[in-house]
């Protein structure tokens, strides 16, 4: 490349070293400010990271710097702290700064640079049409039973009642020949969505999909899918999922982001996992893998045996806490996270441990005999 490639070339190896598990809970609106080249902007939200052409929306921080002083940062050939010392770089919140040198490899990003990671060829162009569906009092009801969400509180549905409406565009979008993922190995990594409209029975929503990468390559770790439903026209939800597949280590034990380094919680609360638990979620949820209720293929996958789905333990933490706290409840939630660890069991009996503060809500559900987290999520609440 020479000196004064154009600007996309640069930023667009970013994501290429984005570590969120280096950054937990950050969220950022980066507008660079590139003499010499384009402006662009760079978000971070939970685990995923791109870059957008001009300033969009509002920014958390705002970067000023030359086209060849970034180049350099990002080749290596410049330290990133040098830079912003010695004024080459200006910022006007150093946070953001301090947490782009703790959350981005930039020796990945380096090696991206020079074309080490190979190209980018997921469809991110493509958008799935999901069709039309309603919203059914009984299926609504039956998911809610499946997940210990408390009935009285049916007036709106569970949080994560949007699994079972997405599910077919979910399978659509993962056979589709330019995605071909492993359907029986994939699984979420981390799951976010915000509900912007509490969905209730008569509702009609108009579903979407599209793709989004955090990384270069075909590594489906790399792959952030999106799923949009609509009523009459007004976003009622968006769903993001970065999916990973667990074929190359099933019994893997990386740790989500974790709330337990705080205090002690402000609750911990039971939660028993049924022993046909994930065919109950398999038939509200209309789940048709085959790993969480058939042993033999299951075991053929490289799994334990039966494990549940990560849809279905989240939906059973926010259960837990719609039941003793009342803030959680039906229509309550605005904005959920979550990143899962290695996947719970059937029969487990887990503990969900929370801490609230100012209308959000960190969780970490565990496994009480091995003390294994299974899950991190931060609710936000109306």
């Amino acid at each position: 490349m020479s000196q004064h490639d154009p600007l996309p070339a640069l930023l667009s190896h970013l994501p290429a070293g984005y570590r969120p598990g280096r950054a937990p809970g950050w969220e950022a609106r980066i507008h660079w400010q590139v003499a010499g080249g384009a402006d662009h902007t760079l978000v971070v939200q939970g685990d995923a990271c791109h870059v957008a052409p001009g300033l969009e929306g509002e920014a958390s921080c705002r970067i000023r710097i030359h086209h060849d002083t970034l180049r350099a940062i990002l080749d290596g050939s410049l330290d990133a702290t040098e830079a912003f010392m010695t004024g080459q770089a200006l910022a006007d919140d150093m946070t953001d700064v301090l947490m782009l040198s703790e959350a981005f490899n930039l020796q990945a990003v380096a090696a991206s640079l020079r074309g080490e990671a190979g190209p980018r060829s997921w469809p991110l162009d493509r958008v799935w049409d999901g069709g039309t569906v309603r919203v059914i009092a009984e299926p609504m009801r039956a998911f809610a039973q499946a997940t210990d969400w408390p009935l009285d509180q049916l007036r709106a549905a569970p949080p994560l009642y949007h699994a079972r409406l997405i599910r077919h565009l979910v399978y659509r979008v993962a056979t589709d020949p330019e995605v071909d993922l492993d359907i029986q190995n994939m699984a979420y990594r981390a799951y976010g969505c915000t509900l912007l409209h509490p969905l209730a029975p008569g509702d009609e929503l108009a579903l979407s999909a599209h793709l989004e990468a955090s990384g270069p390559g075909r590594d489906p770790a790399d792959l952030v899918a999106v799923f949009s439903g609509k009523v009459r026209g007004k976003l009622a939800f968006e769903a993001r999922a970065v999916l990973d597949t667990r074929s190359s280590d099933p019994e893997r034990d990386d740790v989500p982001l974790r709330a337990s380094y705080r205090q002690k919680p402000d609750y911990q609360l039971a939660l028993h996992i049924a022993a046909d638990q994930s065919h109950r979620y398999a038939r509200a949820s209309l789940d048709d893998n085959p790993v969480h209720f058939d042993e033999a293929t299951a075991r053929a996958a490289g799994l334990p045996g039966l494990v549940l789905q990560a849809s279905c333990l989240l939906a059973m933490t926010c259960s837990t806490l719609a039941r003793e706290l009342p803030d959680c409840g039906a229509g309550r939630v605005a904005n959920l996270m979550a990143r899962f660890g290695p996947p719970a069991r059937n029969g487990s009996l887990l503990q969900v441990r929370g801490w609230e503060s100012d209308g959000v809500v960190d969780v970490e559900t565990l496994d009480l005999a091995s003390q294994r987290v299974h899950l991190f999520a931060r609710l936000q609440l109306r």
